[in-house]
């Protein structure tokens, strides 16, 4: 039996308008395949997110997962989003090394309202579904449940995994279980914020539903955890050290590491991929004092929600472990 418990806080203050002024910076030599126009679409890309975060400030999900009484999982989770304006022209900068810009952006009151919880009361649900033992029809419906409430305000929302994705908060008053008719019936409220509901993208699309579930297993998007044990070699910056690693892919030129426990991460830029390998190489935008970024991070496919990651150094004998696909 599992059970899913989520606390949100909410940075944020509401005006009519809201405008900050944000510079981002990166450096050329990171991106070595990119010509000038690339590069400033990545730097401005990067201010505007510093300046979304500025605005709505970000979004931390505490998810507890218990099966049995005891907790298997327990993840905080950092999210923001809002739509943001550019006022006049972004201003380009670049030295020999580097490339900066310098924007002007604003969100307007409802930009602001979006980024608000929102709730969806559904009264009296009712799930039943004969193919399915007993013991799996309480999980059956609470998906079903989620899935439905979601649809309601995203119909475009195509499964419970989906749909889970979205609501950033679950809570069931009251359920039941009628032994004569073999069903549940649920009250309840998702809570959902109308920004991230809006610019979610699923990974990808089909209209053959047997070819889109065997697309899932192959691509690499979505968020992969794992902890790295028994480190032997100084790749971030101490030895005999351990942590536990994120990676978010959102699309194969947009992916990012967080290297929790010590507090350091960055950009993983794609160098070569296949339907069965990713190999990035690491750029650390944050903790560079504390780590040292690989020459090469590869992710092999290993099952459909679990990769083996290498780590790889020059003159250093690689690093394996595993990450898993979250929720």
């Amino acid at each position: 039996m599992k059970f899913i418990s989520l606390l949100f806080f909410l940075s944020l203050t509401l005006f009519a308008r809201v405008s900050v002024e944000e510079t981002a910076i990166i450096e050329k030599d990171s991106y070595p395949d990119k010509n000038t126009n690339q590069l400033k679409e990545i730097v401005l890309q990067k201010a505007k997110l510093a300046a979304s975060k500025e605005i709505f400030g970000e979004f931390l999900s505490s998810e507890t997962i218990i099966e049995n009484g005891q907790i298997v999982d327990d993840v905080v989770r950092q999210r923001y989003g809002g739509v943001i304006h550019i006022e006049g022209t972004p201003q380009f900068t670049q030295t020999q090394n580097t490339m900066s810009v310098s924007i002007k952006a604003f969100a307007s009151d409802k930009d602001l309202k979006d980024v608000l919880p929102h709730d969806i009361v559904i009264k009296n649900f009712t799930y039943s579904n004969p193919s399915l033992p007993i013991k799996d029809l309480k999980q059956a419906a609470h998906d079903a449940f989620i899935f439905e409430a979601i649809r309601t305000k995203k119909p475009s929302v195509r499964n419970a995994q989906e749909a889970k994705h979205l609501a950033l908060n679950i809570n069931i008053q009251r359920e039941s279980f009628d032994m004569l008719t073999l069903s549940y019936h649920i009250d309840g409220t998702i809570t959902y914020i109308p920004a991230f509901l809006n610019s979610y993208i699923p990974p990808s699309h089909t209209t053959d539903t047997l070819q889109d579930s065997t697309q899932n297993k192959q691509d690499f998007y979505g968020e992969w955890q794992g902890f790295l044990r028994d480190w032997k070699h100084p790749l971030l910056g101490t030895n005999e050290n351990a942590t536990d690693v994120n990676i978010l892919i959102t699309s194969f030129s947009e992916a990012t590491i967080d290297y929790k426990a010590l507090d350091c991460g960055g950009d993983l830029l794609v160098v070569e991929k296949t339907p069965t390998k990713l190999v990035f190489k690491e750029v650390f935008t944050y903790g560079k004092e504390r780590c040292h970024a690989n020459k090469k991070l590869t992710l092999k496919r290993v099952s459909p929600r679990s990769l083996e990651l290498i780590l790889e150094n020059e003159n250093q004998k690689p690093f394996h472990s595993k990450v898993y696909l979250s929720e």
